[in-house]
């Protein structure tokens, strides 16, 4: 199945799934897909910094390209 782009809020919200899922499942984790899950949160934590690091960048062009402005 191909995985479709998944936008910033999509992939904070499937981490946050993933988090809930440990927090809940206590001592009855099934260890495969524990791990499947971990790596699945590795990827989306990846995935979200680069993103994010996207975002700064454009921020701070913007901002930049504004105060220039008003100097």
């Amino acid at each position: 199945m191909a995985q479709q782009k998944q936008t910033l809020q999509g992939k904070l919200d499937s981490l946050d799934r993933i988090v809930k899922s440990f927090e809940s499942s206590g001592e009855q984790t099934d260890i495969d897909r524990a791990l499947k899950d971990y790596e699945e949160a590795m990827k989306l934590v990846s995935e979200i910094r680069t993103q994010l690091s996207g975002v700064e960048l454009k921020i701070k062009e913007i901002q930049d390209k504004y105060s220039e402005d008003q100097d």
